[in-house]
């Protein structure tokens, strides 16, 4: 995704970060919003209905709380109710965007286990054996009116052999798109944990060492903005002078003194 739909996933997903709680596992929410990804796939109007920007968001909030009220989560259906919410530059970008946030609520319990990585690297590694093995390829697609039979297909395949995140993922895969082939969707999958790992990843550079108070209240107040917990490593540069900049993922925050002289040349001789 790009532009204003690559803009809208990530409000989806922070809202999905936000979302968990105690009471309702995220493991659980993600389940709920893989289920509903496929009914509201089911109908074409449902999708056009959601996915259109120039619907009434009160109309398609109420559709959304009179078709999952009650039957998913509270967490799931806030999450459901932000995509509704958000624009989206193609019909299929919006069902896309609540699989990747169930995807990352998967993710989000691997991490916890210290997994993640690992689910990662299996979901690549499982692409390329399905990709390799044209037994297993026929036999996937052989059933791609099956759902039933495609999850016992990757259940009997990886089960007790993966991280049970990688399953749950792997499940998920096969049974949506069907006519999709399934390595691609393990690599979506895949390169989505990439970028997650990615985003979820920064580095913070100062003229002088930060305190580990200042280091913990930095790391609070970007793990709050970025709906989730963030892995920052601290970098000491002199040459900044003074200030922070920020990497994290594909942005970037500069602050420093040297940044602000940079861009005060630039603009005397633009």
């Amino acid at each position: 995704m790009r532009g204003v739909s690559a803009k809208s996933l990530q409000s989806v997903l922070r809202r999905a970060a936000e979302s968990t709680s105690a009471n309702t596992p995220s493991t659980e929410i993600a389940s709920e919003l893989f289920e509903a990804v496929r009914v509201i796939d089911s109908s074409n109007q449902l999708v056009r209905l959601l996915s259109d920007p120039g619907r009434d968001e009160d109309l398609k909030a109420d559709v959304v709380r009179r078709l999952f009220g009650g039957r998913v989560s509270e967490a799931a259906l806030e999450v459901l109710l932000e995509a509704s919410r958000c624009t989206w530059s193609e019909q299929n970008h919006l069902l896309e965007g609540i699989e990747f946030a169930g995807v990352s609520l998967v993710l989000d319990e691997a991490r916890g286990r210290g997994t993640a990585h690992t689910v990662e690297e299996e979901l690549f590694q499982v692409a390329r054996l399905v990709e390799d093995t044209p037994e297993l390829s026929e036999a996937f697609d052989s059933k791609r009116d099956d759902v039933p039979a495609r999850v016992g297909i990757t259940e009997r395949l990886l089960g007790g052999k993966v991280d049970k995140a990688t399953v749950s993922l792997a499940a998920q895969a096969v049974s949506f798109e069907p006519e999709a082939k399934v390595p691609a969707r393990l690599l979506e999958f895949a390169n989505f944990a990439s970028a997650e790992r990615d985003r979820r990843s920064g580095v913070v550079t100062s003229a002088i060492a930060l305190s580990p108070e200042q280091q913990e209240r930095l790391t609070r107040i970007l793990s709050a903005r970025y709906g989730g917990e963030l892995s920052l490593n601290y970098e000491i540069d002199p040459s900044v002078i003074g200030g922070l900049r920020i990497t994290i993922g594909d942005d970037l925050y500069d602050a420093t003194i040297f940044g602000r002289v940079r861009d005060a040349r630039e603009r005397i001789s633009a």
